[in-house]
């Protein structure tokens, strides 16, 4: 019987997060890899348990992770998995993180799973078959005015991106409802596709933060491109909009006149 990378995607990220809500006392420092930019005990055992899981099935299968070191992303099935997304958060004890898991091909998501442990919210989706909240389908809101519209975005690590998304904040806010800055890319994309906030922005994302919870918006019928408007069709290294296509076009001009003052 074949089996279903999807399957064992959610299996892996479900055990995952079993495992780390057993064990949030052991979210210790092990290694600084920047300021604000940690790697803890429990970042590199999820890694490994998740590719546990998926070499058990795939063994021909590469991997890029945000925890080890990778090869350029090519043509071949690759997972890319970030153990945890919302280090930080974790590591201060504060219940928003995520582990995140997508199967690429042909340098496009083709499965994607981002999963919250405490909450136990799983975001997942297989390309082409729509995107779910547990078992629920979810959709991208298009039916929300800019004023009404509550946005979330994020910092990351590179100093002039976060200072960057700061600004964008500030000219944005007078115009919507409210902003929201939750640590875990991924966690804040899967709002998006489950219509808890109406659009996210954010200066420079890796491919581990993005891969799953790409997926997941174009599956729940949403918007993903870059403030330049060009779709994001797969993960990358850059800029990242995300939301129903007239908010992420509001967000993407306010940011070019931004530039351009």
């Amino acid at each position: 019987m074949q089996i279903s990378p999807y399957a064992v995607a959610v299996a892996a990220a479900e055990d995952t997060g079993a495992y780390l809500r057993e064990n949030l006392a052991n979210s210790a420092i092990v290694a600084r890899k920047g300021r604000g930019d940690f790697v803890t005990g429990l970042d590199l055992a999820a890694n490994d348990r998740i590719q546990a899981h998926i070499r058990a099935a795939f063994p021909d299968h590469r991997f890029l992770t945000e925890e080890t070191a990778n090869e350029p992303l090519t043509d071949a099935p690759t997972w890319i998995i970030d153990p945890i997304d919302g280090t930080l958060n974790i590591a201060n004890r504060f219940p928003l993180f995520t582990v995140s898991i997508a199967l690429v091909e042909h340098k496009r998501p083709v499965v994607g799973v981002v999963y919250d442990p405490l909450l136990g919210d799983l975001f997942a989706a297989e390309a082409g078959k729509g995107a779910l909240w547990n078992t629920e389908p979810i959709a991208v809101r298009g039916d929300v005015a800019w004023h009404d519209a509550l946005l979330g975005f994020d910092l990351g690590h590179n100093e002039q991106a976060a200072r960057d998304s700061l600004a964008l904040a500030v000219a944005v806010r007078p115009q919507v409802a409210g902003l929201r800055l939750i640590g875990s890319a991924a966690l804040a994309l899967c709002y998006v596709a489950a219509g808890r906030l109406s659009g996210f922005f954010h200066h420079r994302l890796e491919p581990w933060d993005m891969a799953a919870a790409l997926l997941i918006v174009r599956e729940a019928g949403g918007h993903v491109a870059t403030f330049d408007g060009d779709p994001v069709m797969g993960p990358q290294i850059g800029s990242v909009v995300a939301g129903s296509p007239a908010i992420v076009a509001r967000i993407g001009k306010l940011e070019q006149n931004r530039c351009k003052a």
